[in-house]
């Protein structure tokens, strides 16, 4: 009886594994989309990336019984899938997508946040970019709930908001869904 091995995670997990990863990393980057991503992405992206090669080698087994040989199933690749779900798990639970993007549009937030606070007198200024980073900045709400507090609702995401507030966001005047602090007095909210 002829014997072939063939590895069940080496190549067909992988693959899937790196792109659902990628995605499930892209949409925590969002306001909006971080529970989303939680919730429904992170659970499908172990159910995929595990339960597809042992299907399809469940499959590739069944197949060689047919013709009469036997195929020995090896598990190699199998740390390496897991170590990859694995870190996306814990990227995405502590919000490290959400707090990078923030970091590389903080400057430009800061910006904005100044040119709202302080307009320029000279007619004709322009505002800053509405691109801060990957998010696009729909309006800017300067002082709408308390003195010295600013929210910026993205376009991009929506019905959430990343929101400058000293003194912290307790007494929001937006209903507020789910809220996080993201660096100082920079937060980011999601309306219910």
């Amino acid at each position: 009886m002829e014997r072939e091995r063939i590895a069940i995670f080496e190549g067909v997990g992988l693959l899937p594994a790196g792109a659902l990863g990628g995605l499930v990393l892209w949409y925590a980057a969002f306001p909006s989309l971080y529970y989303l991503a939680w919730l429904l992405v992170v659970p499908t992206l172990w159910a995929v990336s595990l339960l597809a090669p042992v299907a399809i080698a469940l499959l590739r087994v069944g197949a060689a019984r047919l013709r009469g040989r036997r195929l020995l199933l090896e598990t190699r690749g199998q740390r390496l899938l897991v170590g990859w779900l694995g870190l996306v798990t814990l990227l995405v639970a502590f919000g490290a997508p959400l707090r990078l993007h923030f970091a590389l549009a903080r400057d430009s937030l800061e910006a904005r946040r100044a040119h709202h606070a302080d307009p320029p007198e000279a007619p004709g200024a322009r505002p800053p970019s509405r691109w801060a980073g990957a998010f696009y900045v729909d309006r800017v709400e300067p002082g709408r709930c308390d003195e010295g507090r600013t929210l910026f609702w993205l376009d991009n995401d929506v019905e959430s908001a990343l929101v400058y507030a000293p003194e912290g966001i307790d007494g929001l005047c937006y209903n507020r869904g789910r809220t996080g602090r993201l660096w100082g007095g920079w937060y980011w909210m999601t309306e219910d």
